[in-house]
């Protein structure tokens, strides 16, 4: 990475590089947290049962816990996942290479703040949303008129550019609350403050990144059957795919986030580590650490 402030060439050919620097850990880590988050999806998608069917306590309890218990184990596993892979990126910037065991032992202590900054900013978001949604919904189901719906629809466009500044203001919360001595709250401070002044910016490589991402996912999703791919564990075909049905795709969203998500966190941390260089001089800091040997 280039000590000086970074353009979008550089940003992007960092994120490919640290995890070509080491392969081993990042690739590695991400296939298995993603196997782990996708197989909890599958599980949770072929074991729901469908509306109307005849089931005992036992199963109705069950297939009511199991969503929320995969979404939940994705939360845990995404976190950790983006824990390990900013540490891999921190000692790549440095020159260095980082194995799983030293990655794990820099995660671990800030593990549970990581978790539930991840929870938080979720829950938040999620709120700010689903209070404009749930009035919409309601007043479709009771039949409310055309202006009801109408400011029913203004709302939820408010509610969805909130959701969007929110997540971009708070999106270095993660490197900020990994690699610099501070708590949750402090780390959602830390990160509008940096963000302060370089919001559209930062919104349009996040943006730009993204699209990128959903190209690949749709590419490969048309190879192997787009239906199927994309309505993995949305619970929107009445008869859903059986298991063995879904497990190429599975398989091929497995090997598309391997890639796709490190790529992502690179680019968040590399727009941190950027924004410390534009604000705070912060490449002299890296300098130094290089020099020291990291």
């Amino acid at each position: 990475m280039p000590l000086r402030p970074l353009v979008l060439g550089d940003i992007l050919r960092g994120a490919v590089g640290y995890i070509r620097a080491n392969p081993g850990t990042v690739i590695g880590l991400a296939a298995v947290a993603m196997t782990i988050t996708y197989g909890l999806q599958l599980i949770a998608q072929v074991n729901a049962v469908p509306e109307g069917a005849a089931m005992a306590p036992s199963e109705a309890v069950s297939a009511a816990l199991l969503s929320p218990a995969a979404a939940l184990g994705a939360i845990l596993v995404g976190a950790a996942l983006n824990g390990l892979l900013l540490v891999a990126l921190s000692r790549a910037v440095l020159g260095r290479r980082v194995g799983l065991g030293e990655a794990w032992r820099a995660v671990a202590p800030r593990l549970l703040g990581l978790i539930g900054l991840t929870l938080l900013v979720g829950l938040i978001i999620g709120a700010i949303v689903m209070v404009a949604v749930v009035p919409v919904v309601v007043a479709v189901a009771i039949g409310g008129s055309g202006a009801g719906l109408g400011v029913g629809a203004v709302l939820v466009l408010a509610a969805a550019i909130v959701a969007v500044y929110l997540g971009v203001r708070w999106s270095m919360a993660a490197p900020a609350y990994l690699l610099e001595d501070i708590g949750v709250v402090g780390a959602l401070s830390r990160s509008g403050n940096l963000v302060s002044g370089a919001w559209w910016r930062i919104f349009g490589i996040v943006f730009l990144v993204g699209l990128i991402s959903l190209a690949v996912v749709v590419i490969v999703g048309l190879a192997f059957g787009f239906t199927a791919f994309v309505g993995l564990g949305t619970g929107a075909a009445p008869e859903p795919p059986s298991f063995g049905a879904q497990i190429p795709a599975v398989l091929a969203l497995i090997v598309v986030s391997t890639f796709t998500v490190p790529f992502t966190v690179g680019v968040t941390g590399l727009l941190y580590i950027d924004q410390r260089i534009r604000r705070e001089r912060f490449d002299i800091d890296v300098a130094k650490a290089a020099g020291a040997g990291g």
